[in-house]
Formats: C-alpha cells, sequence, structure tokens
C-alpha cells in the first residue's frame, strides 16, 4: 500500500470547487499529467497521462459525490487505487483535501510506491492551477 496527499485553500465555495472536481472531463484543465479525458459511456472516463516520462491509459470512475463536501474517485488498471477531494468551507472559499491510496495486487503492486510519489510531487501544483482556475470566475 502507498498514499499520496495534498492540500490547498480555493478561493470559491465548496460546493463551486466539488462540481469541478466531480467531473473528471475538467481535469485536464488543471492536473497537468492528465493530457485528455473522455467518457467511455459505461459510467467511467477513459484518460491518457503522462507519467513519470511514460503515457498511460488509465480508467477513472468516480464512486461517491457529496455536493458541496466531497467527491471519491476508483481506479482499477493499470493499477488499482482510491482517491479523494474533501471540501472544507472557509470563509468565502474552502480547503481542499487530496488523498489517494495504491493497493494493487501481484506485480503491479511494485509501482505503487512509485507512482504515489509521483502523484504526490505533482498535487501541490496541481491544486495551485485548480485554484487558479476557480479564481479566473465561476466554475
Amino acid at each position: 500500500m502507498a498514499e499520496a496527499r495534498a492540500s490547498a485553500r480555493m478561493p470559491r465555495p465548496a460546493h463551486e470547487v466539488i462540481a469541478l472536481v466531480a467531473d473528471p472531463g475538467n481535469d485536464p484543465r488543471w492536473r497537468e499529467e492528465v493530457l485528455a479525458s473522455v467518457a467511455d459511456g459505461d459510467g467511467g472516463w477513459h484518460q491518457e497521462m503522462q507519467v513519470g516520462g511514460r503515457d498511460i491509459s488509465v480508467r477513472v470512475r468516480v464512486t461517491v459525490v457529496v455536493p458541496g463536501e466531497r467527491v471519491e474517485l476508483a481506479v482499477d488498471d493499470p493499477v488499482t487505487a482510491r482517491g479523494s477531494y474533501v471540501a472544507v468551507a472557509d470563509g468565502e472559499g474552502c480547503e481542499l483535501h487530496f488523498s489517494m491510496t495504491l493497493r494493487s495486487g501481484g506485480l503491479r503492486s511494485f509501482f505503487d510506491g512509485p507512482i504515489a510519489a509521483a502523484v504526490e510531487r505533482t498535487a501541490p501544483g496541481n491544486l495551485a492551477r485548480l485554484a487558479a482556475l476557480l479564481a479566473a470566475g465561476p466554475a
């Protein structure tokens, strides 16, 4: 098992922040590693990403959305990961907390640590880009 975490203050209300991150179609707008995100018609999203200089494809599913509070996500291939974004209201904005846990089985588990480390390095920049996107206007 490997984990990654990051937090940042967002300049918009929690309901706007959660609405934006709950739609994986928005990911290329603020997640540097996501090159494309397309709904697959089966409740998931096919994402083309560049991680550690390598192009990879993942399938992301939104598993829980609590408007104005949190979003939970799942990735089952090529690794097994669960992630969440939790917004805590803070005046006119909110604090957004990101966490991800990787629990792949078999040989894939050897990639969990390096992937978590890469996510931990990129997450603060991604949250900064999200904050800038939100500061530019309504989601």
